[in-house]
């Protein structure tokens, strides 16, 4: 099984190379405006690490 914290790393590799968008809109609206934005990488970068902080809280 994957745990929590593994698919949210997994799911926000996958920001980087702009897939699963399905994944990221059902997960925040601010992974919606990554994949929209031209400079997604940024955003990505943002949420990437918001994500990670909030995996560790919880996980």
């Amino acid at each position: 099984m994957v745990s929590g914290k593994h698919f949210v790393s997994r799911s926000m590799d996958g920001c980087w190379q702009q897939r699963a968008r399905g994944v990221y809109m059902q997960q925040t609206h601010s992974l919606e405006k990554c994949l929209s934005f031209q400079r997604w990488t940024v955003i990505c970068s943002v949420v990437y690490h918001s994500h990670r902080f909030l995996s560790h809280q919880i996980l």
